[in-house]
């Protein structure tokens, strides 16, 4: 009689707390489904995309994979909306702080390797996802890279006819989105407001950011072998390339760099060897006056360009190197 006892209570508390657990799964989905009407419906593009974050972080703190599935066809349809409402944001790139574009390109990064995830689960499960392709994902995270001034075409390659389309569109316009400038298929070119300079690289090159002062990026390869950085800084010295090579030569000593080739003319200074760890580098430096789209004014500057690579880059490092003989003019 106990056994019957304890067993009656242990199946009356499970019972219990299956039916605390379907009705908290409701709640959930009912609080989740509200925010996704919010977010349709809102015509603030801001509202879109926090309603639909709300939405998101709602029903996704459950991590338990069989209620993701339960839950995709609803999960899915907000994450592309999520991602479409950060990459209409996205757009207005040449409006909005690094702060803001590092946020959106987060949120869209966020949504698609959650998608990718939907993808692989869809390969084990034959289930109802035959909406969500491999394609729509790689579409997105395209053209958010495009707005967010990333190399974007490996992307949008393999997005299928939208990809194609999307690439002849942007193959027709001249575009400036922020003070990145896309102008040949191959190449894009960096303009710095507050010094006035520009560098031309390969696209395959990834933004990785900016200096608080804006005095320059560092671009690299999606393997980081390859690591380009730029930046400038007032000349209040009035150092000329003489003393200027000195200073280099000194810390790149300084720094165990062995040093093969130096030239300094005129205001140009050219310095390359190796790295401790056997890798390449070749740094140009410009003493020159150039105008400032922050100051509104001429200013007096030594901007520098460097690029480090394995010696099985050496085709690639070769072809960047030669981008420098203009640097730093647009042309």
């Amino acid at each position: 009689m106990k056994i019957l006892l304890l067993t009656y209570l242990i199946l009356s508390s499970y019972t219990s707390v299956l039916a605390q657990n379907f009705k908290a799964s409701d709640n959930i989905k009912r609080t989740t489904q509200d925010l996704y009407e919010k977010a349709q419906q809102a015509l603030n593009p801001f509202d879109k995309i926090k309603y639909s974050n709300q939405a998101l972080m709602t029903i996704m703190a459950q991590t338990d994979d069989a209620y993701l599935i339960a839950n995709s066809e609803l999960i899915i349809p907000i994450l592309k909306f999520n991602a479409e409402a950060c990459i209409s944001y996205l757009s207005q790139s040449s409006q909005l702080d690094e702060d803001t574009k590092d946020g959106l390109f987060y949120s869209i990064e966020r949504d698609t390797q959650t998608l990718f995830y939907f993808i692989k689960l869809n390969r084990k499960i034959e289930f109802l996802w035959n909406s969500l392709t491999v394609e729509d994902i790689y579409f997105i995270i395209g053209r958010a890279k495009y707005y967010a001034g990333i190399p974007y075409k490996d992307d949008l390659a393999k997005a299928g006819q939208k990809g194609i389309n999307f690439l002849k569109q942007r193959q027709s316009n001249s575009v400036y989105h922020g003070n990145i400038q896309e102008d040949y298929d191959d190449y894009l070119t960096y303009y710095n407001e507050r010094f006035g300079y520009y560098i031309t690289y390969p696209s395959y090159l990834y933004i990785q950011g900016e200096g608080q002062n804006g005095a320059g990026k560092s671009f690299y390869s999606h393997d980081a072998q390859i690591k380009l950085s730029v930046g400038a800084y007032h000349n209040i010295l009035n150092e000329n390339a003489t003393n200027l090579l000195a200073t280099q030569k000194q810390d790149f000593i300084g720094d165990n760099h062995s040093i093969i080739y130096t030239f300094a003319k005129d205001n140009k200074v050219i310095v390359s060897g190796y790295t401790p760890q056997g890798r390449i580098y070749y740094q140009k430096s410009v003493i020159c006056t150039l105008y400032s789209s922050i100051y509104k004014e001429k200013v007096n500057i030594i901007t520098t360009a460097y690029v480090e690579y394995p010696s099985t880059e050496k085709v690639k490092g070769d072809e960047i190197i030669k981008l420098f003989n203009k640097f730093p003019y647009n042309r």
